[in-house]
């Protein structure tokens, strides 16, 4: 029986159900390969053996076969239940009939030996669990590959993601980017990525992008997009440049999160509730912040406060419910006017707002100012006590904030203060430039 010297390497990680017949032939075959398993399980051949088998623990069934006819039927019935990943090895008797065992084979890998040839036994044994090893290294090798697909599928569901050439052409998008752009796949496909640009898109952030993906990193950060039907929706954006085999530029992946609701949230928290442009809070946090970029990027930074005029007066005249409509006038012109991507509007005070602008030249800054004055006196909103005009006008101060990070947002809001307070002593509906 040394032959079962060969079993070692591929019978050390299986367990053994063994059962037994009681005959002498048992008995020396289960104490030649014992040894060479994982763990083993002597078992006497009964009616209900197969209660103690342990599907989650045994690989391996060797069954000595006797010649009790009811029994085997029995058995063979139990052994048919067994999961098909299971291994099954019969020692059947001398000149038995194997079709009697065919039906095993249904949804089990059986494997036969006659007793009255035991050198075969190690044999049969041996390439029987080599066969059943490949069989569920298939299997598992499926598995992992349905696995990985219900990864896939979820991942096209789920994950806002595109693959483009070079050019910025979609080569490939998922079914959640088509839901939330509200394109089909097949109007994305071969479409550049510009088509979900905002009307107002922000131009830095776009030159950001693309200074990043030329030098070979990756871009992330906050964009607004536009769906089919003109929609917008904020999206957090990972966009990376892929590369071939020679280090050549063919492309880039994008992953986005829909952040929408989040912007939506944080917008009422900086925005005014009465005029919908922003509010004191924010005006803090971006005049800060221009004043960084305006220096990064070597930009004009100016700044107009402006107040309008005999305010309290008109309250007084026509009522604070006319003056909140007044605001909200004055607002939405400013707004209008001053509507490019870098251009930012707010509320600061009772009747006072705030813009902050991207020109270079004074004259073009001092143009702009005087547009809005004038845009506002045009809106026609009737103001009987005002001592300057019969309709509504303002007051402005203006000034331009040269690219030096020493600036301090203080000094600055009190400069401008300064002209704002001058464009009033001089008469009102009047703008003033202050050096």
């Amino acid at each position: 029986m040394s032959n079962f010297k060969l079993l070692k390497n591929i019978c050390k990680n299986i367990n053994l159900f063994y059962i037994d017949d009681k005959s002498e032939y048992s008995n020396t075959l289960f104490k030649s390969i014992k040894s060479h398993f994982n763990a083993c399980s002597l078992n006497n051949y009964e009616f209900n053996i197969l209660d103690k088998f342990n599907n989650n623990h045994d690989n391996l069934i060797i069954c000595n076969i006797s010649n009790n006819g009811l029994l085997n039927n029995h058995l063979i019935e139990q052994l048919k239940s067994i999961s098909n990943r299971i291994l099954i090895i019969l020692a059947l008797p001398v000149k038995s009939d194997l079709s009697h065992y065919d039906k095993l084979k249904q949804n089990n890998e059986i494997f036969s030996f006659d007793k009255s040839n035991l050198n075969a036994a190690s044999n049969v044994i041996s390439s029987s669990i080599k066969y059943i090893n490949k069989t569920n290294a298939v299997y598992d090798l499926e598995n992992k590959v349905s696995h990985f697909m219900k990864i896939l599928e979820l991942y096209d569901e789920t994950i806002i993601a595109s693959i483009m050439d070079k050019d910025g052409k979609i080569k490939y998008a998922t079914s959640a980017f088509s839901r939330i752009s509200g394109y089909s796949k097949e109007e994305l496909i071969s479409k550049k990525h510009n088509i979900f640009m905002h009307a107002i898109y922000d131009k830095k952030s776009f030159r950001a992008i693309s200074k990043a993906i030329l030098r070979g990193k990756v871009w992330k950060g906050e964009l607004k997009n536009k769906k089919k039907n003109g929609e917008e929706y904020w999206v957090y954006a990972t966009i990376s440049p892929e590369y071939d085999n020679s280090n050549m530029l063919i492309g880039y992946t994008s992953v986005r999160q829909d952040i929408t609701e989040k912007k939506h949230i944080e917008t009422i928290s900086i925005t005014d509730a009465l005029t919908n442009l922003y509010n004191r809070r924010h005006f803090d946090i971006m005049f800060k912040s221009e004043i960084k970029n305006s220096c990064r990027h070597r930009y004009t930074l100016n700044f107009i406060l402006l107040d309008i005029d005999f305010f309290k007066q008109y309250n007084d005249t026509y009522g604070h419910q006319a003056g909140d409509e007044a605001l909200i006038k004055v607002a939405a012109c400013i707004k209008d006017t001053f509507k490019r991507p870098d251009d930012y509007t707010f509320r600061v005070g009772g009747e006072e707002f705030a813009i902050l602008f991207n020109v270079e030249l004074k004259k073009d800054a001092i143009f702009l100012a005087n547009k809005l004055r004038i845009n506002i006196q045009s809106l026609g909103i009737k103001h009987k006590n005002s001592e300057v005009a019969k309709n509504l006008t303002i007051s402005a101060g203006l000034i331009q904030i040269k690219q030096n990070p020493k600036n301090e947002t203080i000094l600055l809001y009190k400069k401008v203060d300064e002209a704002l307070y001058i464009a009033k002593n001089e008469g009102r509906n009047k703008i003033h430039f202050k050096k």
